[in-house]
């Protein structure tokens, strides 16, 4: 492959300069010689074929083209019709929505190339192998320009339900544990796990990492790639209630629902840096701290992401309300009952 070709790719794959190094990880040669051709057009599979052989990519371009859709590489567009997926947006998932992609949606579908934004969390998600040898400082610095592109995506809608205008957005509620579970059972008939793009993308933790649970397999998304574990009910409830002990925070909006802490979470750190406490992720619950029950086991302190549930310099659990995110899971692992939740007007 000529370095016009790799050049090219960069330019069209939108890969900022800096990590062209990190690029040639993700991306095969003949990856980067198709983004090359293809270039930023719609196609069919005929004529992504037609592309495939004419420029002597690979010799078996029907596998190829299930591998650019599976590495999220490409990624399918309905010409004329709303993505199925932003209609879960309209209201929480329903008992008839479609599950998982049509025959016609995948028959009809074009396809058009995705760019480093999209690839990057997929090649952290699911190729650890080949991102574990990347440096922490160059891991920084992309973990640090993905959430700068996410944020300007996304601070919009946060700037609006700051300002009173409610738009719907991915993890978007606190969830009590009750709640996670009446989520679940929801959705009892279709429920997958996978691994969390941000806990993967950022590496040096050591929280648990499959915790992102879907119920939603539509096209574009991680199942209709080809990743995710299905998962029965019973185990989906006891994994969260697993997560919710080990300090994990249950937030959805009715198509997902993640199990994120306050260390490697984009929308929680998008909130961090946007001042959105309480209002996103939207906390329905007041805390109520009842110190005269505590017996000081210090298990809220350990578990609190927002550091609200402390231990003072004489060793005993105190509670700081302008630091409560409302997340509720201290109110789930109190064993004396001490902290309880009150419905927020």
């Amino acid at each position: 492959m000529d370095s016009l070709t790799f050049e090219k790719a960069m330019e069209l794959f939108e890969v900022p300069p800096s990590f062209h190094e990190e690029a040639r990880l993700m991306l095969t040669d003949a990856e980067i010689e198709f983004i090359a051709a293809a270039g930023k057009g719609l196609y069919s599979v005929s004529q992504l074929t037609g592309l495939i052989t004419e420029n002597h990519i690979s010799d078996a371009p029907e596998q190829f083209i299930g591998e650019l859709y599976h590495r999220a590489i490409t990624a399918k567009v309905l010409p004329g019709r709303k993505d199925p997926h932003a209609a879960l947006y309209d209201d929480a998932l329903s008992e008839t929505i479609q599950r998982v992609a049509s025959e016609e949606e995948n028959r009809d579908a074009l396809y058009r190339v995705t760019d480093f934004y999209a690839r990057y969390p997929y090649f952290a998600q699911f190729e650890p192998e080949k991102y574990a040898p990347v440096s922490k400082e160059k891991k920084a610095a992309m973990n640090e320009w993905d959430l700068q592109v996410y944020m300007e995506r996304y601070s919009p809608v946060l700037h609006n339900k700051m300002a009173g205008i409610e738009e719907k957005m991915h993890q978007n509620d606190f969830l009590t544990l009750d709640e996670a579970m009446k989520v679940l059972e929801k959705n009892k008939d279709f429920i997958y796990i996978l691994p969390c793009n941000c806990k993967m993308m950022v590496y040096y933790h050591d929280w648990p990492t499959e915790v992102c649970v879907h119920f939603y397999g539509g096209i574009n998304t991680v199942y209709d790639r080809g990743y995710g574990r299905l998962v029965s009910l019973e185990e989906a409830k006891d994994l969260v209630r697993g997560f919710n002990r080990r300090g994990l925070m249950q937030v959805g909006e009715g198509f997902s629902m993640c199990n994120c802490e306050g260390q490697a979470c984009y929308p929680v750190e998008m909130a961090r840096r946007l001042n959105t406490r309480l209002i996103y992720p939207r906390s329905h619950y007041l805390t109520v701290w009842h110190e005269e029950r505590c017996v000081n086991c210090k298990k809220c302190a350990k578990i609190c992401n927002f550091q609200a549930f402390y231990v003072g310099e004489d060793q005993k659990v105190r509670f700081d309300e302008n630091k409560c995110w409302g997340c509720t899971i201290c109110a789930s692992n109190c064993p004396r009952g001490a902290i309880t939740l009150t419905a927020r007007q």
